[in-house]
Order: structure tokens, then C-alpha cells, then sequence
């Protein structure tokens, strides 16, 4: 290019002088275009090479980032001449990488999770009496790779993924709770597969349900009966004792008011008597009555009236001589009770006990003129419950008149008279606590001062009267005009207000 693009014009004077003008040719600045294009002829970018003409200029120029050549080539220099008119074009496109999770991290806008990803299965165990729960995790890692666009800085495309080691979750054995059963009996082996979503399994524990028994033994360990106590594990529930029908309770056996179940509850035991009942005199039973602690059975025979109490009697017969008869009873009472077991309906008596007192009192035969009787006293009489009633019969025989009765010379008494037994003085009956003896004695004594009302007693002629023969001994004899000589004082009164009433 000239060094001045017009000369300009010169009028020249007369004092002008001639002027040289040089023009000079310069080489011209130049500039080659190269143009990054896509493959849609899009211009991307595009670079200006500058020099001069007939200049070689180096090519300061490269891809723009993230594209790589498709067609075309970036020149290492630019020769300036007439061709340099034209841009060199160069076809790019987006530059994809395959790069891993790990790359991927070292890239700028790369989302790494994108080519790596965890299957997780989380297993959690609620146990029983534990705040805080028993917590495994089992993973499997996968990973890709991707395809990154480094233009638009994304992935375009990836790869199968594929399991970082064993893609095999182990089986999981539940953990035992004693007296508790899991909501899950067991956790199996998985295979994981990518894409898989996470799984939380929550294990929670039930109680067991139990049965327990209370059991009713007696001294020898043998189970009487038993009854049911159901509850669960931890649960505390009441006792309610329902003790055999005919049986007790030992005195030395406590009874809980409850149980709280375990995981290994024991049965209960508890000890066991047969049960017996008293029965006493006063309250016979019968087999129609029901036992007291076993109301399906009834009383056994033998704790009737009859069994407990007995009555032993003697009964005296006076035979008048007109053909009457005049009677007196004397009694002795006993009693016992007894034991009856509940479960044998086997009978225990206590031993007999005398009711009051266990003494007949004597007493003394009436003295009639004219008879004799066949004995004079009816003696005492210690009563036993082996005994058997008894009855002892008095009769009055004529006595013999003589051909010319005498009066006997008075008797010559002992030289040591012999006391008669309290028990056999009529005017001194035997005190005792005995109702039925006392009794017995007051109704004998009436009935012998009224056995003969119509007959006058004569103390004198009772010295006629003769004993029957006990003996020939002289102490015998004795004995028998002592016994005599009370009967008379007992009679005394009788017999003296009839003779007073004969005289006048």
C-alpha cells in the first residue's frame, strides 16, 4: 500500500524551488479468518490471523473448549498473499469423555452420584427391655460409567452398572428374646440389584403367651388337682386358689396373691391335707347331710345320735307281793366325738367321756312285814361305756311264821362295828354331780317309802325279820343289822307315823 494514498496538487510561484515527492510502497496489513463451525455450519468462534502481505505468520489458534475437530485442520502458519483473502473453516463438534464417578468428581459441573449409587437394606431390632434398638445395615455399591459433554458440561449417556464386589445381602438371623417371639421369624439372603430402593425391616417382639398351673399335692407329692393361670411374658396376674373339694390347705403354706409370668414360669405348688370335720355330740349327722368341705359327698354311717352318745341303765324290779310291780331307773350318760375325713370318709372317735359322774348310788330295798326280800340293798355301781344296761329284780317272799315267836335277845354289836359305805346309807345318799344320779337316787328312795302304802311297819317286829343267808361268818351278820338299823332310821318316819295311826 503507497505511503500516502493522493499527492496533492502544487502551484508553484516564482521564487518556488522544483519538489521531489516519493511515494513508497508498504506491504499491506493483512488478517486470515479462521472460523470454527459446526457440523450445522454454526459459527462457533473465529479467530483473526494478522500479518502483512508476503508475511508467514504463526497461527496462534486452537478448538475451542470442549469441542474436537470434525473436519478441517487449524493451520501452524498463515502465508499472507492473495489467498489469505479466504477464512480457513474448521468443522467441530461437542467433545464427549467417558469418564467414572471418580473422574467425574475432578470435572467442573460433573455430578459424580451420577455414576455411583448404594443399595441399602437396614434391618432394626426393637428388643424387650432396651431403649435404644438394635441397628444393621447391609449395602451393595454399584457404579457406571458416563458419557460428559464438555460443552454443555452434562452426561449424555452411560453405561451399564455394575456391582462394586459381592451384589449378596448375607441372611440375618433374628436375635432370640426369651419369653418374646419376633414380628419376623428371619431375613433370608438378597441379591441387590441397582435402582433398588432402600428397605428399613423394624422387628418388633410380642410376648409369649403362657400357661402355668397351680398344683394341690399332699405329703406324698402326689398331684391332687391343678388349675389353669394363663398370661404373657412380663404380665402379672392374680391367683385365685380353688383348693380341692375335701381338702385343705397346710397351716404352714403362704399363698401368692399373684404371678408375674417369665420367661420360664414354674408351676405352683402348693401342699395339701385331707380335711376333716368334728362331729360332736350334741350335732349328730346322718348320711342324708352333706360334708362341710366336699358337698358332693355325703357324711358315712356312723356319727349318727346313736354312735355318739350311750346311755347305760340299770333298771330295778320291785315284785310286790299283790302282784305289783314298782321300777326304778338309774342311768350313767356318755359321749364322744368324732372325726370325719373329707376324701376317705374314714371316722376317728375321741375317746368316751362321762356325762356328769359315772357312779350309781345304792340303794336300799323297803322292809315289808311280814317278807323278806331278796336283798336288801342294791349296791353302787361304777359304770363303764363297755357296759351293758342291766336290770336287777328285788321279789319279797313270805317269811315263815313260828309256833311261838320269841324276842330275840338284843344282839351283841362288834367290838369294832364296821362303818357301812356312805353310798349304801339311805339317810346319807352319795352327792355326786350327776343329775340322772341324783335324780335316780331321790325317785328310788320315793319309790321304796311308797311301795306298800297300805301296810303298817312295826319297828319292833322288824326284829323278827331274818336276813337271807349270806353266811354263817359273825362279822357278815354284823354288817347286815348295821344295814338294818339304817334302813329302819330311814323308815323310821314311815313306819312310826303308821303304828301311831294303828294305836289310835
Amino acid at each position: 500500500m503507497p505511503s500516502q494514498a493522493v499527492v496533492a496538487e502544487y502551484k508553484p510561484s516564482g521564487t518556488a524551488h522544483s519538489t521531489i515527492i516519493d511515494v513508497n510502497y508498504l506491504p499491506e496489513a493483512r488478517s486470515q479468518m479462521i472460523e470454527y463451525v459446526d457440523e450445522n455450519n454454526q459459527l462457533i468462534r473465529s479467530d483473526a490471523i494478522v500479518g502483512r502481505t508476503g508475511e508467514i505468520v504463526a497461527v496462534q489458534s486452537s478448538v475451542p473448549t470442549g469441542w474436537e475437530i470434525v473436519a478441517g485442520k487449524v493451520p501452524d502458519t498463515v502465508v499472507f498473499d492473495e489467498s489469505a483473502d479466504q477464512p480457513v473453516r474448521i468443522v467441530i463438534k461437542h467433545r464427549v469423555i467417558t469418564v467414572d464417578a471418580e473422574q467425574a468428581a475432578k470435572l467442573n459441573h460433573a455430578d459424580a452420584s451420577e455414576l455411583a449409587e448404594t443399595t441399602v437394606r437396614e434391618i432394626k431390632v426393637l428388643m424387650p427391655h432396651q431403649d435404644q434398638p438394635l441397628i444393621t445395615k447391609q449395602q451393595v455399591d454399584f457404579e457406571r460409567l458416563g458419557e460428559y459433554d464438555l460443552v454443555n458440561q452434562r452426561f449424555v449417556g452411560f453405561g451399564d452398572w455394575q456391582a462394586v464386589g459381592n451384589p449378596l445381602m448375607a441372611a440375618y438371623r433374628v436375635p432370640e428374646a426369651a419369653g418374646y417371639h419376633p414380628s419376623v421369624s428371619g431375613i433370608g439372603e438378597q441379591e441387590a440389584q441397582a435402582g433398588d430402593a432402600d428397605e428399613i425391616i423394624v422387628i418388633n417382639y410380642v410376648a409369649n403367651q403362657q400357661t402355668i398351673h397351680v398344683k394341690y399335692e399332699d405329703e406324698h407329692g402326689q398331684v391332687i388337682a391343678s388349675d389353669p393361670i394363663s398370661g404373657q411374658t412380663d404380665q402379672t396376674v392374680p391367683i385365685t386358689i380353688k383348693v380341692p373339694a375335701g381338702w385343705k390347705l397346710t397351716a404352714e403354706q403362704v399363698v401368692p396373691d399373684n404371678v408375674t409370668f417369665t420367661a420360664t414360669t414354674s408351676d405352683i405348688v402348693l401342699q395339701v391335707a385331707h380335711a376333716t370335720v368334728t362331729v360332736l355330740p350334741n350335732d349328730p349327722k346322718t348320711t342324708e347331710n352333706l360334708l362341710p368341705d366336699n358337698p358332693d359327698r355325703h357324711y358315712p354311717s356312723g356319727v349318727a345320735f346313736a354312735d355318739l352318745n350311750k346311755t347305760i341303765t340299770r333298771t330295778i324290779i320291785f315284785k310286790l307281793p299283790d302282784g305289783r310291780i314298782k321300777t326304778i331307773k338309774q342311768k350313767v350318760q356318755f359321749t364322744r366325738s368324732a372325726v370325719v375325713d373329707e376324701v376317705t370318709g374314714q371316722i376317728t372317735y375321741h375317746d368316751w367321756q362321762v356325762l356328769d359322774d359315772d357312779k350309781l348310788a345304792s340303794v336300799a330295798v323297803p322292809v315289808l312285814e311280814g317278807y323278806t326280800a331278796t336283798m336288801q340293798v342294791i349296791p353302787s355301781l361304777h359304770v363303764t361305756v363297755d357296759m351293758h344296761d342291766l336290770t336287777v329284780e328285788v321279789e319279797y317272799i313270805k317269811s315263815a311264821v313260828p309256833d311261838q315267836p320269841t324276842t330275840p335277845d338284843e344282839p351283841t354289836p362288834p367290838d369294832e362295828p364296821t362303818t357301812p359305805d356312805q353310798t349304801i346309807l339311805p339317810n346319807q345318799p352319795v352327792q355326786s354331780d350327776n343329775q340322772s344320779n341324783r335324780t335316780g337316787n331321790a325317785d328310788a328312795i320315793k319309790e321304796a317309802s311308797t311301795i306298800l302304802p297300805d301296810q303298817t311297819a312295826k319297828s319292833k317286829q322288824v326284829k323278827d325279820k331274818r336276813l337271807p343267808q349270806t353266811g354263817s361268818n359273825e362279822q357278815e351278820h354284823g354288817h347286815i343289822w348295821a344295814i338294818l338299823g339304817m334302813l329302819s332310821m330311814l323308815f323310821g318316819g314311815l313306819l312310826g307315823g303308821k303304828r301311831r295311826d294303828k294305836h289310835s
